[in-house]
């Protein structure tokens, strides 16, 4: 449902000139262009930027992960042999 500030903007619209409704028809679009760069840079930053601040995360890594590098020697002999 329109507001009514939007209904009465209209009705004073069309006492307006061509060239005024030119003028306010662009500012309105230099002002969606602006506000969906806006929106667009929010959900890439989120998309980006998932991570809450002051909060701690869990990182694994292979350091102190013993006995990997065996399993993964393991894995790699395994599929060296099966491809003889």
């Amino acid at each position: 449902m329109l507001s009514p500030q939007i209904i009465e903007i209209e009705q004073k619209l069309r006492e307006c000139s061509l060239e005024d409704k030119k003028w306010l028809l662009e500012q309105l679009t230099k002002q969606l262009d602006l506000n969906c760069e806006i929106i667009r840079e929010k959900e890439q930053n989120s998309s980006i930027f998932p991570l809450e601040p002051h909060k701690t995360y869990d990182l694994p890594t292979p350091y102190n992960s013993f006995g990997a590098a065996e399993i993964l020697m393991q894995a790699l002999t395994k599929e060296e042999n099966e491809l003889k």
